[in-house]
């Protein structure tokens, strides 16, 4: 019988086949530092609510992995309401070239944060304690890309994370269905999307998977900043 973290790697060796992403062996060690120290503190944070390893490997690691993929060299990416660092820290484990901040609003969380981060050796991680990216410390930064997955409805995200998205950026907005058999309602406020965009913005593509386990459809679609 297989242990907990034979399962977690297991199911995110073979799904990272499957979904044609490149996990580098340094990459999954850190992950794995982070799923242990995931289930050391959920119960007191309230970080998750899964907590089968091969469940975790798959929705929450390798989903968040798929975003990493669409990234170009050496940029910076913001993510807001990160929770347990996904996807931010996740693509940090993976992509040492790209510079990430990670916001959060509830202390506990940015204390974990900031512990798997050092634990994980992630070094170009920066954590910040707030809801979105405007404080008296950095109103006005605004990055290339800018993502947020589980935190807000996506028309609202639209709205809330667009200031943050830096002239020629995009704006990432993670979405995706319980089961390939549930309707697409879900979706629904796509087909409004362009005529619902900030001034300066505009779709650009969506990019569609299936998490093979689990057979969850996910979409990450994008929304680019023309100025």
């Amino acid at each position: 019988m297989k242990s907990a973290e034979e399962t977690f790697l297991s199911v995110l060796g073979l799904g990272a086949e499957s979904l044609d992403l490149d996990l580098p062996q340094e990459g999954i060690d850190r992950l794995l530092i982070h799923s242990r120290l995931l289930c050391k503190w959920a119960d007191r944070v309230n970080l998750t609510t899964i907590r089968d390893p091969g469940e975790m490997a798959e929705l929450l690691y390798l989903d968040s992995a798929v975003l990493q993929k669409h990234l170009p060299a050496g940029t910076r990416l913001h993510d807001v309401g990160t929770g347990a660092g996904f996807p931010g820290l996740v693509i940090a484990a993976l992509r040492p070239d790209i510079s990430v901040t990670l916001t959060e609003a509830r202390r506990k969380k940015v204390s974990f944060l900031k512990q798997a981060g050092r634990e994980m050796g992630v070094l170009s991680l920066k954590v910040r304690n707030r809801r979105l990216g405007w404080d008296e410390g950095g109103r006005g930064e605004q990055w290339p890309e800018v993502v947020s997955r589980a935190a807000f409805p996506p028309p609202e995200w639209i709205s809330l994370g667009a200031p943050l998205v830096a002239t020629g950026g995009r704006l990432w907005i993670c979405s995706g269905t319980p089961h390939p058999k549930v309707d697409d309602e879900d979706y629904a406020w796509l087909g409004d999307l362009k005529d619902n965009l900030p001034k300066g913005f505009s779709p650009g593509p969506v990019h569609e998977y299936l998490l093979p386990k689990s057979g969850r459809r996910r979409r990450l679609v994008t929304v680019h900043n023309c100025g």
